[in-house]
């Protein structure tokens, strides 16, 4: 493969992408000698999933692991193609709403709004800006310990392993007793999910606790104001944001929710341009963090373009191979 251009540009490709842009406990985690794939809007590890194109391999070296068999693919095929294979589509979703376009555009289905059973009584307070992540998880860690003295349950939602690892170490620094629950601690989980609810509990989670989690509170909680949720990195989708706020407040409880961003969150370093970050820092004292969270917000909303560009150009590509091959008969 070395003597050919194309090949030879796409392993030194794979080698960089390996080397520089997938991160440990971010992307990816080292358990009992293996490399196994985190999925971000989950939180938890893809069993049996590998990287193609000897990409997998590449981050096995990295780490030092054994190299595990070269996998080739035999066939792929993407989720829009693979749903469309059914002749009736439903679903049920809290947060539909944003996508509602796409899934009309793709899958011909429409988003209609069901009212809740019961009001919805979270607050969502505004959201906080800081200029690093010292002090995000400084001013988080004062939060968490003003909501622990009160009895009240705290959960705070980690973005990656690393992250809810450095939440961890801020709150062990102010003395405050908590559980972690994230892909490296998923055998636990029930346990941990279980007590979040208590009062006066503290539990810091990856996504693995902000989608189809259910944390049950006691009567004394839900006197007292429900479940505190705290967000300490925002998204690059804001459904998923919106899928952890939803763990507090549910059916018809009291509960509380709000979002801390700074300017070195991943969010902002890929999706943000220079010039609105520095903007923000220079307008952050006057505006007492509104900047930054102004800047946030920009990030994810071209983050959000981005990926609904990509699964676009991603059906076109999907839909002119299965053009281009319709001389062989139906691809399905």
């Amino acid at each position: 493969p070395w003597d050919v251009a194309d090949e030879r540009e796409q392993i030194v490709r794979q080698a960089l992408t390996a080397r520089h842009l997938l991160l440990r406990d971010e992307h990816y985690l080292v358990r009992e000698g293996r490399a196994g794939i985190i999925d971000e809007f989950t939180g938890r590890v893809l069993p049996d999933r590998t990287w193609s194109d000897g990409l997998h391999e590449l981050i096995e070296r990295k780490e030092g692991l054994e190299l595990s068999p070269l996998r080739q693919d035999n066939a792929r095929m993407t989720y829009q193609r693979f749903a469309r294979r059914y002749r009736r589509l439903s679903g049920l979703s809290g947060t539909l709403q944003e996508v509602a376009a796409e899934l009309s555009t793709v899958y011909n289905v429409r988003v209609m709004r069901v009212p809740t059973y019961r009001p919805d009584r979270k607050v969502l307070r505004p959201t906080a800006g800081h200029i690093d992540a010292d002090a995000k998880w400084r001013a988080i860690a004062a939060r968490v310990a003003d909501l622990h003295r009160d009895g009240l349950p705290v959960l705070i939602g980690a973005r990656t392993l690393g992250a809810s690892e450095r939440a961890s170490a801020a709150l062990q620094a102010t003395g405050l007793p908590h559980a972690v629950l994230n892909a490296a601690q998923d055998a636990a989980e029930a346990a941990i999910v279980a007590a979040a609810g208590r009062p006066g509990a503290i539990t810091v989670a990856t996504n693995m606790a902000g989608r189809g989690t259910d944390i049950r509170i006691d009567d004394a909680v839900a006197a007292a104001g429900g479940l505190r949720v705290i967000v300490s990195e925002a998204h690059e989708a804001g459904r998923i944001d919106r899928q952890l706020i939803g763990r507090c407040g549910r059916q018809g409880q009291k509960g509380e929710a709000e979002i801390h961003v700074s300017l070195d969150d991943a969010l902002l370093l890929r999706h943000s341009l220079k010039s609105e970050r520095l903007l923000a820092v220079l307008l952050s004292a006057a505006t007492q963090g509104r900047s930054i969270v102004w800047a946030a917000r920009r990030a994810q909303r071209r983050s959000e373009r981005l990926h609904t560009g990509m699964r676009r150009d991603m059906l076109r590509a999907d839909t002119w191979i299965e053009d281009a091959i319709a001389f062989a008969g139906s691809p399905e």
